[in-house]
């Protein structure tokens, strides 16, 4: 440290005019991928255990006023319609388990924020309303703005940087003490409406007393769908949909890329399988072609107990994603290309004149003048092919291309659609958990 010291005392740094923000803030433009899973590391930490550190220093955030417009239920029917548009764009086969998982794993989380207390009847009580939708992140949020940077290079980070990425933004999304708005949901205060609510009413309405005529009225105003156009999308929707348009070059380049996708979802979830019986880290999903239906948020059974459910989904993504890419690098170590060693000696065998005669396989007769038959490229070859990506551009208006092997990006890609399902959940479970307090159901947005 004495010899690092600089000679001159101007240019001498003093300690205390650091924080932790600032350490967190720095960290997360540093180009080591360990600084920056620290820093995202601290950052989830301080907002799952500390919120009242993490308001105001963190995140930048201002107080909800109770004039203020709130989500309505049309609106939420409308986030999670394309968030699950979004996610099955990057896959569609084997979400629907994973969805159910993860809901739980949400609802798990929320439920532990609002249900803090326990009455001497044994019944959860609601702890004070008004620490429910108190903040509201500012949409120039430098933290935010710096996770979203991180977002946009999604394919080509780490996937240890992409967990702690994915865990610290839902940390956020299922704080109840913020609001979804801007960032995660559309602004309750842009919505705009195609046209005016019908006033035509069914015959049965007529029956119906003043009373009841103003609440189904009212319901009917929340439940309208606001237009959801680029300029009022929440903004990690948009970075997500940037990821989404890159998937297209990556399919481009690799005509089998859903099948790959689908092999690496099994090869995550043999790894969980594989893992002891006593490791409460699971990897959510299933390979079954099945379709998401997010309007469900029913619990399914998961064959262990409430407590042991509370570790986070994210954990178990990054213990079965841990394997999986062990299992990656000796796949593509493996000069078989990921063939069994079975497979290897059947194939050895049957490549002969001998084998091929014993087994009554006919052995084709090639022509001399013929050239040999080429090669089809080994599994190793296909997943060590690099695919590039657009840069970021500079402040020189420059762009730095950056690249990532196949075999990586599958990895990466199998854990964004956790975290986009993960989202669909968090806002499903928010507005069934929190109620009125999350989604208004008697009015319409203001």
């Amino acid at each position: 440290m004495l010899l690092a010291a600089t000679n001159d005392s101007e240019d001498a740094v003093e300690p205390t005019l650091f924080n932790l923000v600032d350490l967190i803030s720095n960290s997360l433009s540093s180009n080591n991928g360990s600084t920056v899973y620290a820093a995202l590391s601290l950052a989830s930490t301080i907002i799952n255990r500390q919120k009242k550190y993490a308001f105001g220093t963190l995140l930048k955030s201002h107080a909800v006023s109770s004039h203020d417009p709130i989500r309505t239920a049309g609106a939420q029917a409308v986030e999670v319609e394309m968030y699950s548009n979004l996610a099955l764009s990057f896959h569609d086969l084997g979400i629907d388990e994973a969805y159910d998982s993860l809901a739980e794993d949400v609802r798990l989380t929320i439920e532990a924020q609002v249900f803090s207390t326990q009455s001497a009847s044994g019944q959860y009580t609601s702890p004070d309303p008004n620490s429910v939708n108190v903040h509201m992140l500012h949409k120039e949020d430098a933290f935010m703005r710096l996770l979203s940077a991180l977002l946009r290079t999604f394919f080509t980070n780490s996937v240890d940087v992409n967990l702690a990425l994915t865990q610290v933004l839902i940390s956020i999304a299922a704080c109840i003490d913020i609001r979804p708005d801007v960032w995660f949901a559309m602004d309750a205060s842009q919505y705009n409406f195609d046209g005016a609510l019908s006033d035509a009413k069914s015959s049965w309405q007529s029956h119906l007393d003043e009373d009841e005529d103003e609440i189904l009225s009212a319901l009917g105003q929340a439940s309208r769908r606001p237009i959801w156009t680029e300029d009022r999308a929440p903004i990690i929707f948009k970075v997500l949909k940037s990821l989404s348009e890159e998937m297209v070059t990556v399919r481009e380049t690799v005509p089998n890329l859903d099948q790959l996708i689908s092999g690496r979802k099994n090869m995550l979830q043999a790894a969980s399988l594989d893992a002891p019986v006593s490791d409460p880290h699971s990897l959510p999903g299933s390979p079954m072609p099945t379709h998401l239906h997010p309007v469900s948020t029913k619990p399914q059974p998961r064959g262990h107990s409430r407590a042991s459910s509370t570790s986070s989904a994210v954990r178990g993504r990054k213990k079965a994603t841990t394997d999986a890419t062990s299992a990656d690098h000796s796949l593509a170590a493996s000069p078989a290309g990921g063939r069994s060693d079975a497979e290897n000696r059947v194939g050895a065998a049957a490549s002969t004149p001998e084998a091929a005669s014993q087994s009554g396989t006919p052995i084709p007769q090639r022509s001399i003048f013929q050239p040999p038959p080429p090669e089809a490229p080994s599994t190793t070859d296909v997943l060590m092919q690099k695919i590039s990506f657009p840069g970021e551009q500079g402040g020189d208006d420059s762009r730095v291309e950056r690249t990532a092997s196949l075999n990586h990006i599958l990895t990466n890609i199998v854990v964004l659609q956790e975290f986009v399902l993960e989202l669909v959940a968090v806002l499903q479970v928010r507005a069934a958990v929190l109620g009125e307090k999350e989604v208004r159901l008697t009015a319409a947005a203001a």
